[in-house]
């Protein structure tokens, strides 16, 4: 269901938690059909919310999105910041990248790391047990 800017409030927000890194905001939408409590994960300016979508999964769980409308430029373009840092990426065949700061990722070999194992079940039902997982 799609909610625009008006049938939802938003109230009741508080901060929940002990710690300062385990904190959460908590808060209690009311739409027309009732009310739900949320966990708030972003902070998000109330004023420029233009849409509230609510999603039912079948699993039974609800998820509430929040579509905020950015401010524009000048030129209608929205605002953007410019890059710290900027690295190129070659992707290749004997490496997975080499980036251009000359660094090398190279390419995850989840067989080879796996041999061992490998060698060790095929023992196991060679002798005709397997051990206890």
């Amino acid at each position: 269901m799609v909610y625009p800017q008006s049938g939802w409030r938003l109230s009741d927000i508080r901060e929940v938690g002990k710690s300062e890194n385990k904190k959460k905001r908590k808060a209690r939408l009311y739409l027309k059909i009732g009310f739900f409590t949320l966990v708030i994960h972003r902070e998000f300016p109330l004023s420029r919310v233009s849409q509230v979508c609510v999603k039912l999964y079948p699993s039974g769980k609800i998820c509430v999105v929040f579509v905020v409308d950015e401010p524009e430029t000048k030129q209608g373009q929205p605002a953007k910041r410019e890059p710290e840092k900027v690295i190129g990426v070659d992707l290749g065949i004997t490496r997975l990248a080499t980036l251009s700061d000359g660094r090398f990722l190279e390419n995850p070999k989840p067989l080879e790391r796996s041999f061992e194992r490998i060698r060790l079940l095929q023992k196991f039902q060679e002798r005709g047990f397997f051990p206890k997982t």
